[in-house]
């Protein structure tokens, strides 16, 4: 399944926020104000990128177009915590690639579980995860209203 090369690294930082930034315009994790403001995201994904162990990075033509960062939950499980891929190369198959290796290192390093969590409105990556035959279960999204308070 891995269809574009991959490799695990700390290098291509800027890369990988200019992915980040462009991937998350709309994702509350990183717009922390009501109302999204793509400079208040770009601040929190930095620092969220700047924590970043090794990344696996997907290329096409030498370009890093994606990336997939793995934390241990536990002695046995591995989470997704943070991926995107550059809109343009989703349908070549990066996000594939990148689940695939996710897979393949995970089992290579004796994990029992590789887990992640994802919005039920972003059902392409929920079909990448049911390829690989995830289940789902306790599904969350946040919705936020801004109360007005004119009469």
């Amino acid at each position: 399944m891995v269809r574009l090369p991959l490799t695990e690294t700390r290098e291509h930082r800027q890369d990988i926020l200019r992915i980040a930034c462009a991937s998350f315009v709309d994702d509350r994790r990183f717009h922390i104000t009501p109302h999204c403001d793509p400079a208040v995201a770009a601040m929190v994904l930095e620092e969220w990128v700047r924590e970043l162990d090794d990344v696996l990075v997907c290329f096409f033509r030498d370009r890093p177009v994606g990336f997939l960062a793995l934390k241990e939950t536990a002695p046995d499980s591995l989470f997704v915590h943070l991926a995107a891929v550059e809109e343009r190369y989703r349908m070549a198959g990066a996000a594939m690639s990148l689940y695939a290796g996710a897979y393949r290192l995970a089992r290579e390093r004796g994990y029992k579980k590789l887990e992640g969590r994802i919005s039920s409105r972003n059902t392409a990556v929920m079909n990448v995860y049911a390829a690989f035959g995830a289940s789902f279960s306790e599904p969350r999204d946040i919705f936020l209203k801004e109360i007005s308070h004119d009469a």
